[in-house]
């Protein structure tokens, strides 16, 4: 059992794969060990702290004793009212207002439907008519910026109950559009 394996090569010692593995687990152990006595905690070697005292009194200042007479008449001349000179109060209080108030015209944002866009009145008043016969409870209405004429119908709050108005216009208007605008309310 003791017997080594005979190397090819001529005086060349191959120990047995078992004698390998027992010197791999004693290196382990060893460096176990050492790393455990790297990590145990030593003694310190300092002196002992004295309690430190000193005396500040020198450095401190010196106040001033108060009487408590004077502390009356101060008290006396604190209760006396003194009436303002420039009050400013109402004038704040009515800006506060106005602010809390808002502004006086508000905007409303909502949809209309472009129907007609032309330069020609004649045609713009043919256009608001059509509309007038399919949707009699609609109010169109023919409105003139330079150059052009239009004519809108509605204002709709809801995107969704334009679209649906649109759809029915799109028919006999194949060019109506729906235009987003703000309603200036007083």
């Amino acid at each position: 059992m003791g017997e080594s394996i005979v190397s090819p090569y001529k005086n060349i010692y191959m120990p047995r794969i078992s004698e390998c593995r027992h010197f791999r687990i004693s290196g382990l152990i060893i460096i176990a060990f050492l790393f455990t006595l790297g990590c145990v905690p030593r003694a310190s070697k300092t002196a002992k702290v004295t309690e430190y005292s000193e005396d500040l009194s020198d450095f401190r200042p010196t106040l001033p004793s108060f009487d408590t007479n004077l502390q009356e008449e101060s008290e006396e001349q604190l209760i006396r009212y003194v009436p303002p000179r420039n009050d400013i109060t109402r004038r704040i209080n009515y800006f506060l207002d106005t602010l809390a108030s808002g502004p006086s015209e508000k905007i409303l944002e909502v949809f209309t439907i472009q129907v007609y866009s032309g330069t020609k009145r004649e045609e713009g008043n043919q256009a608001r008519q059509k509309v007038y016969q399919l949707m009699p409870d609609s109010n169109p209405q023919l409105v003139y910026t330079s150059p052009f004429y239009r004519v809108k119908v509605g204002n709709y709050i809801d995107r969704i109950e334009a679209n649906q108005h649109l759809t029915a216009l799109k028919k006999e208007f194949p060019g109506a559009l729906l235009v987003p605008e703000r309603l200036i309310i007083h």
